[in-house]
Formats: structure tokens, sequence, C-alpha cells
């Protein structure tokens, strides 16, 4: 099958570098992961900046254009995959975006809205089960059969230019 623009494809996956050490080994691997954001069906955006995603997340935007309230899906924040997807799209540690959350809460400002789901198919039984849901799972999930259906991917758009 011949693809005439394969840009809507490329742009809705993005790639973390994961880099992993232990301490028994002083060599750095790296090791590649891909992620896409999913929404509930009913979400009208069509597309999403990677800094309209860091907002999202930072809680600078915490409603949709229709003025429904987001619901973050965060994954195991222990997990190498999440700690790089915040360094790439936060822009902080694990440890810093904790603190930043408690930080929010401690001036008295909103919480953000946050669910820590453990895999992709969890996360997109969530997201479609709740509308104004928004997540970050491993590319895998355009393949599932809890996600291809239920909810809907949406594609960052400036990946190209580092998200600015």
């Amino acid at each position: 099958m011949f693809i005439h623009n394969p840009l809507p494809i490329v742009a809705l996956l993005f790639t973390v570098v994961l880099v992993s050490t232990t301490a028994a080994r002083t060599e750095t691997s790296a090791s590649t992961a891909a992620f896409v954001v999913i929404v509930h069906k009913s979400t009208s955006t069509e597309t999403l900046s990677l800094e309209q995603l860091r907002f999202f997340y930072l809680g600078e935007i915490r409603q949709w254009p229709d003025h429904r309230r987001v619901v973050l899906i965060q994954r195991d924040p222990s997990s190498d995959g999440f700690k790089q997807l915040l360094k790439a799209v936060v822009r902080m540690s694990a440890a810093e975006y904790r603190r930043f959350q408690m930080n929010t809460e401690f001036r008295g400002d909103e919480p953000l809205t946050l669910k820590t789901l453990n895999s992709p198919e969890s996360a997109c039984n969530f997201v479609f089960n709740v509308p104004g849901a928004l997540g970050i799972v491993e590319s895998a999930a355009l393949f599932s059969a809890a996600c291809k259906e239920r909810v809907k991917f949406v594609p960052i758009t400036d990946l190209r230019s580092g998200g600015r």
C-alpha cells in the first residue's frame, strides 16, 4: 500500500529517548519509545502542539474549548518511560513535577485532576469513559483492541520545531 502523505501518521507519534543505567554497568544504553496522545472521542480538538500539551500538564490549560474540564492521565511516576516523557513534555524530572503539584496545592490553587494508570489499555478504558480525559500512552495502543476504536488519537503538530 502506498501512502501519499505520511505526515499525519508521523505527526501522531512522538519519540522520547530513554536512557537506562544500572549500578553494575557504567555504560549507558539508549532505547527509543514512541508515545501517542489520546482523548475522549467527544473532544473537538483535532491537533495539539507540544506546548499546549505541556500547558495541560502544568495546569495552565484546564478546560477544553467546549469548557469541559480536562482530566489528565499519568503513568506510574516511578517508571523510566514516564520520567523521560515528563522531561520531554513538561521539562521537569518526576521529583520536580511532584513538587510542582504539591506547591500548587500548598498555595491554595486548584490541584490538577490527575489519574494514575498502569497500562495503555487501562488508560484507553478510562479515556473512553471520561469525557474531557487526556493521556499519553505508548504507541502500541494504536493497535490495541481496547484503544483502537474507543478513543481519539490526537496528532502533535510541531515536532519538527522542537515544540517551540
